[in-house]
């Protein structure tokens, strides 16, 4: 999302906090992914709708207001009613912090404790959307197709645990073979931090990089320019990767068992997670002395996202793990303490 956006969005906000919505979108597009803008404009584009169909004319957000709004939602997911519940409360920090006194809501805790659990892919079953994935790539004759890029993206994926929003925004400059790391500017948080690049990962970016010089569209190669691209140099949206995704899972051969929904891309990054925390276990390494280095390479707000992660570990690998039971809830309390409930499944 570009400026371009912004500027075509200004004749579409009408209440009495317009302007203030278009100042919070422009600046939260700086460090957000192009997806999560979109997201970010549809659902102020709902807010603004509401609060002219109430006849609101303050100049900040009260309760009532808010919460009306939360509560016209009906018939939706837990979950997406949880990331409206996120947006607002971010605009009115915003209009916080432009002297406006908003009221500040929190989710409430059925909502941020979603008993969605992902599917953790085995060794195996990455091993076999690698390898479709590579196949797949093979057989493209498609100049626009974003099959081309997807077996280095899952594999970067896998490696470095970041966020698939986190990968398409990558730009060339981003990228520090020399250092080893990949530069993360626009992640969730808003906030910078770097992923390693291990050797394998390395020969596949490269492997990568030699065949997108074969594209003949010009500047590619620019530091700011995106690192994903298809033959014709476009960068890929969300949506489009996702559907690759799926293309990859159905002809993987892996034995769909519970909810098919569980089986989403984002789960890569889960599975990236439980297996460092399986390996560093099989290393004789005490995972829960880890957790704020595993926090930090996921990229995580709060360690208790991270310690979700290891109650997955425990329920589906605890012969792995060989933790004393009679420890490990009193642990996880104790964690609980020293952070912030807010599980965010991201």
């Amino acid at each position: 999302m570009g400026q371009h956006s912004i500027n075509n969005y200004k004749g579409k906000f009408h209440s009495s906090l317009s302007t203030y919505m278009i100042s919070f979108i422009r600046e939260r597009n700086l460090y957000t992914s192009k997806d999560e803008c979109v997201e970010l404009q549809y659902t102020m584009g709902q807010l603004d709708r509401y609060l002219v169909s109430i006849g609101y004319t303050k100049k900040y957000l009260n309760q009532e207001s808010i919460q009306g709004w939360l509560g016209s939602f009906s018939g939706i997911k837990d979950i997406t009613l949880y990331r409206k519940y996120i947006i607002v409360a971010k605009f009115s920090r915003y209009l916080c912090e432009m002297g406006m006194d908003s009221y500040i809501i929190r989710a409430p805790r059925k909502l941020r404790h979603c008993d969605f659990v992902p599917h953790i892919f085995t060794h195996e079953e990455i091993l076999m959307l690698f390898n479709t994935a590579d196949s797949l790539r093979q057989r493209s004759t498609q100049s626009k197709s974003f099959i081309l890029i997807m077996p280095a993206l899952l594999r970067l994926l896998y490696s470095t645990g970041i966020r698939i929003g986190e990968a398409l925004n990558i730009k060339n400059e981003d990228i520090d073979f020399d250092r080893k790391v990949i530069v993360i500017n626009k992640s969730k948080n808003g906030k910078q931090r770097y992923a390693p690049i291990n050797d394998s990962l390395e020969f596949i970016l490269r492997e990568y990089l030699a065949w997108r010089t074969k594209i003949k569209k010009c500047q590619l190669d620019k530091p700011n320019a995106h690192f994903f691209v298809n033959f014709l140099g476009n960068n890929p949206c969300l949506r489009a990767v996702q559907t690759w995704f799926k293309k990859i899972l159905d002809q993987s051969n892996i034995v769909i068992k519970g909810d098919p929904e569980t089986y989403r891309l984002h789960a890569i990054r889960h599975t990236a997670c439980v297996h460092a925390m399986m390996k560093l276990s099989k290393g004789g390494m005490n995972v829960y002395a880890y957790l704020p280095v595993l926090a930090t390479f996921m990229g995580h707000k709060h360690i208790n996202d991270t310690e979700y992660y290891l109650r997955l570990t425990l329920e589906m690998y605890p012969e792995i793990l060989k933790i004393d039971k009679h420890l490990t809830p009193d642990i996880l309390n104790k964690l609980s303490k020293y952070s912030n409930m807010n599980y965010e499944y991201e």
